[in-house]
């Protein structure tokens, strides 16, 4: 059976990027998905809002929300795996994430993983690009892809990492939404009650495609060349203020250190 493994660093995250390919799918049962956060920061202002009185009952209702949106598409519990990494942490335990991940697609055995594109928009997100990148490729996963999430909102345009790259070009893949695909797609990401906020209503108010492309390798030089262009890429992006370029160049040197 084709297996195919969606690497989503907190819950929700799947949805937005691939909510409609997933709905599209003719098998459901191809899918796993795998959340490398629990979703729950362990910072105190956070957890209030949604009604949680520690991280620990906020871990519990995220993973309790993504089970009930993702069965809105046909997606079962057992098809779901929760790594319990918290919250905005991905960026220092990135080697201890990609070994977690490394034993899941040994497990698995996926004939494609797709993993949140490197965007530059979120510490977590690129860090899990990247732990996931290292892992399939230690694992000899054949086919690895990314999909885009930040940069669908406002420039509807797909950027990347590699965007400026020389000689590095990408062939995205598109889904136009339909009416139908979009209305699957927020009636999915509405079960993700507690990030139903101001961001997730203008990303709903305005998503209209689902984007993925093949990741090229990232031989030293491509890094070399990323690292480059990361503080131009950083001027065009809206990354949180948690994230930095000196995040991203550690998280790109841990490639080389890893399969160089």
């Amino acid at each position: 059976m084709h297996t195919n493994v969606i690497l989503a660093p907190h819950p929700d995250d799947e949805l937005i990027g691939l909510a409609a390919h997933i709905a599209c799918a003719p098998d459901k049962s191809s899918f796993r998905i795998i959340y490398a956060s629990n979703g729950a920061p362990e910072v105190k202002e956070w957890y209030p809002i949604a009604g949680c009185e520690t991280p620990k009952d906020y871990a519990k209702l995220r993973q309790k929300e993504a089970i009930t949106a993702l069965e809105t598409l046909g997606i079962l519990e057992s098809q779901l795996f929760f790594l319990q990494f918290a919250d905005l942490s991905l960026a220092d335990v990135v080697e201890d994430l990609m070994i977690s991940l490394q034993g899941c697609f040994l497990s698995l055995k996926p004939d494609a993983v797709y993993l949140p594109a490197l965007e530059k928009g979120h510490p977590d997100h690129d860090a899990t690009h990247i732990a996931g990148y290292v892992a399939a490729k230690r694992a000899q996963v054949p086919r690895i892809f990314a999909f885009s999430e930040y940069t669908l909102i406002d420039d509807k345009e797909t950027f990347n990492a590699y965007h400026d790259v020389p000689g590095i070009q990408i062939k995205p893949e598109t889904t136009v939404l339909t009416d139908d695909l979009r209305e699957k797609k927020i009636r999915a990401l509405r079960e993700y009650a507690s990030q139903f906020d101001d961001w997730m209503k203008r990303y709903v108010a305005n998503c209209d495609r689902e984007t993925v492309w093949e990741v090229p390798k990232y031989s030293p030089e491509m890094i070399e060349e990323i690292i480059t262009h990361i503080d131009s890429y950083y001027d065009r992006m809206y990354p949180l203020p948690v994230h930095s370029s000196d995040i991203d160049r550690k998280l790109l040197a841990f490639v080389d250190e890893a399969l160089g």
